[in-house]
């Protein structure tokens, strides 16, 4: 009878735990999404950079060079997101846009990023092994939000056939900043490049009072200084020669507290009206007005 009642119990105790573990609801599996075919209809349909690629798992390249067309083709794989370019049918491989010129990995793989940004593109191929990158050839919407050299910008329209660009009216003599920040290193542009206005053929690392620039891109935090609350602007500062001709450009940010906003509607009342500023600032530099030699 005391085993009967052995077993019976036993039962019981093995009923009970099962039940009480069917209760206990299961961890959830995170499932992953394998994009590898979004990106492979991405990069079939739209191409990269001078790539074409095909169904068949093949691609062309063609770019022109100061040397002359480069054309070149094989094969190519993705797998996790990452583009594995196989075969190259030439000694002369496709190229980077930045190192400018460097030729590319083949075999090698690449890291496809659509959403990596910088002023002038969107969508990149990164070589997971030297870290380089192939940009598309698409520019990012105007007012998007991109990153320039780590840094959160929102890029204005300049080159945007539907969206005219913005401005900015340099108020005061800035220094031309490599980034946006007082403590940066400042940037140099040989000559002042002002069509019709004036010259100046030396060094400067200033914005002159007076000029109009286009906006490239403006951060999204703001800066403090001499109490004034402000953006950092993204230009590009032109030099000349003595020919006058466009010799030197240069990359360069600008504190927001000494400038003002203009439309493009805007730009040419205001050229005028703060060209004696400019002139003045051209002449304090040391250079020379055209109407000085007339």
């Amino acid at each position: 009878m005391k085993k009967v009642i052995f077993i019976v119990f036993w039962m019981l105790m093995l009923f009970a735990c099962k039940k009480k573990t069917e209760e206990i609801p299961s961890e959830p599996v995170e499932q992953v999404e394998d994009t590898s075919a979004e990106i492979r209809e991405y990069l079939i349909r739209k191409g990269f950079n001078g790539f074409t690629f095909f169904e068949d798992n093949t691609y062309k390249y063609h770019t022109r060079t100061f040397g002359g067309d480069l054309d070149a083709s094989g094969k190519y794989s993705i797998q996790d997101d990452i583009l594995f370019l196989e075969t190259c049918d030439t000694e002369e491989r496709p190229i980077y846009e930045t190192p400018y010129y460097t030729e590319m990995e083949i075999p090698g793989k690449y890291k496809v990023d659509l959403n990596k940004t910088e002023l002038n593109h969107k969508g990149a191929l990164i070589n997971i092994s030297t870290g380089d990158i192939c940009w598309s050839y698409e520019y990012p919407a105007s007012y998007e939000k991109i990153d320039v050299d780590g840094i959160e910008c929102i890029r204005y329209p300049w080159g945007d056939e539907n969206v005219p660009s913005e401005y900015i009216l340099i108020l005061e003599n800035l220094k031309l900043r490599k980034t946006p920040s007082v403590t940066s290193d400042v940037v140099s542009v040989n000559g002042l490049s002002e069509s019709g206005i004036g010259y100046y053929y030396d060094v400067r690392t200033i914005a002159l009072a007076g000029q109009v620039c286009t906006i490239r891109a403006k951060t999204i935090n703001e800066d403090i200084i001499d109490g004034i609350t402000a953006p950092w602007y993204l230009i590009y500062a032109y030099g000349n020669d003595m020919w006058g001709m466009d010799a030197d450009v240069v990359k360069a940010w600008v504190f927001g507290g000494y400038v003002k906003e203009i439309k493009a509607f805007e730009r040419e009342d205001t050229e005028r009206e703060y060209r004696p500023l400019l002139e003045q600032s051209i002449i304090n530099l040391g250079g020379k007005l055209y109407s000085d030699e007339e």
